[in-house]
């Protein structure tokens, strides 16, 4: 970042306070640096600001064309003070403005280039030591524990990380065994990161079928952590008002589908904070809601997608979900066989026929019937159409509307900023894809092996991945 002197704004050449003259025009003449991220402190100089602030702004306009305001210290008339705002992770070319209020007219100067806005992204080990080698869970302080199989995660409104540690054996060539703290093999274990109070504990230790991406409900009286079983109907609830205690619990197959849990397993849970429902994309595609207080299931779709994903009459996808914050019945599903990602506007289906109806396109080339899900695989960046995952997994929203997914295949994180539309495009922001190792720090540095599950904050803006070859969690410090 560049750094420089501010001297008092009050001295100018001529020692004389300079007023703003409604009569002349405003222009930006320079500003230093022509670069930086969030707070980067800027002096801009041009005529006519005025050394009384009051109505005075200054405007950083990104490529959508949305306006951010930065933070302005002060100005002598001729120099402006001003900070670099928040808000323009991943943008490139920065328009910059000047504005000042002038009764029910507005004066505006503007630059003639762009300020070049520089997102900086960091990776940070946070929880567990590294190794490839396996090893059996033991828990302790946040950096001193040993995690066996960290594969998906969800955060509380408290910023507590559940882990779900997964036994991974999928066929791919990436195997590893999930081991209590007795060093026993298990299908999967619970475990909470308490990041306040620098301690990692276990809430479930032993399953007898994997268990998968879980998810955190906020619903009263039924507040806690739902995690989906690999059988079936099966799934565990551990309220936060029961201390956490794991019940196993089975939902009420939907009317008119008896058999729908045979040879059908459940990959993630999520809720939707508009109902408050949990709602999963099951092995065979039916997209099914349940509701946590009854335990009732309803069959929304008979399947997302075009493709199983798999041959052989049990083929199947690995489905993950989340839920838009901007589109909050927007339910968002990586297909994780097929290499693509599918939505459905859950509030929308009334109309649709749930037996052929099969949800909408979003990206991967696979999707969009150009080329077989075989051919669809791989790593490309760009347009949502174009775009080639690798066996992408848990997905995640930060507030602003940027997804992020765990491309554990091309050991990387991949993001998309779905408010752009049709302009939206997929990106990697953090990771060398199809480069496996394990190293923390920026772009050009930061590594991941096979990771598999991304959460974030309680407040939006944070992503933590869990990083499963390597045994840890790690955070993404994006700015």
């Amino acid at each position: 970042m560049s750094t420089f002197t501010w001297y008092s704004c009050s001295d100018n050449d001529s020692g004389a306070i300079a007023k703003f003259d409604p009569s002349q025009p405003m222009s930006i003449t320079d500003f230093y640096p022509d670069s930086g991220g969030i707070a980067t402190p800027m002096i801009i100089s041009g005529t006519n600001f005025g050394a009384d602030t009051t109505g005075l702004a200054v405007w950083y306009v990104d490529e959508d064309g949305v306006r951010h305001k930065g933070g302005l210290v002060s100005s002598n008339g001729e120099k402006l003070y001003c900070y670099v705002p928040s808000g323009l992770t991943y943008k490139r070319n920065i328009k910059l403005e000047v504005t000042r209020a002038n009764g029910s007219d507005t004066i505006v100067g503007s630059a003639q280039r762009d300020f070049k806005y520089i997102t900086q992204t960091a990776v940070t080990t946070i929880v567990g030591t590294q190794t490839t080698n396996e090893r059996a869970t033991k828990v302790g302080k946040l950096l001193s524990s040993d995690l066996s199989a960290p594969g998906y995660l969800c955060i509380d409104d408290q910023n507590n990380i559940f882990i779900v540690e997964h036994r991974f054996d999928d066929g791919l060539g990436f195997n590893l065994s999930c081991k209590n703290e007795k060093g026993n093999d298990t299908k999967g274990m619970v475990l909470k990161a308490d990041l306040k109070k620098d301690e990692v504990s276990v809430l479930q230790d032993n399953t007898s079928t994997k268990i998968n991406a879980p998810a955190y409900s906020t619903l009263e009286g039924y507040e806690g952590v739902y995690v989906p079983d690999d059988g079936g109907r099966v799934y565990y609830s551990l309220l936060k008002n029961q201390d956490y205690a794991v019940k196993r619990q089975q939902f009420i197959n939907p009317n008119g589908y008896p058999t729908l849990d045979t040879k059908n397993y459940k990959f993630c849970f999520v809720i939707n904070k508009n109902d408050q429902m949990i709602y999963t994309v099951m092995y065979h595609g039916e997209l099914v809601r349940i509701n946590p207080k009854t335990r009732k299931a309803e069959l929304l779709l008979k399947r997302i997608g075009k493709d199983n994903g798999k041959p052989g009459d049990d083929g199947g996808n690995d489905s993950f979900c989340t839920f838009s914050p901007i589109q909050p019945n927007r339910l968002f599903i990586a297909q994780t066989n097929c290499h693509e990602i599918w939505y459905v506007d859950v509030d929308q289906l009334a109309g649709k026929d749930s037996l052929t109806y099969n949800g909408e396109p979003y990206a991967g080339v696979a999707a969009f019937g150009s080329v077989n899900y075989t051919e669809g695989r791989g790593w490309e960046d760009g347009l949502l159409k174009n775009a080639k995952f690798n066996y992408p997994r848990q997905m995640t929203f930060t507030s602003d509307g940027k997804l992020y997914i765990a491309d554990s295949g091309n050991h990387c994180i991949r993001m998309i900023d779905t408010t752009l539309g049709s302009n939206a495009r997929v990106t990697t922001p953090i990771g060398i894809p199809g480069s496996a190792g394990y190293a923390d720090g920026g772009v050009e540095l930061a590594k991941f092996n096979w990771p598999t599950g991304v959460a974030v904050s309680a407040d939006g803006s944070t992503v933590y991945v869990a990083d499963m070859m390597n045994q840890v969690i790690r955070e993404l410090s994006i700015k």
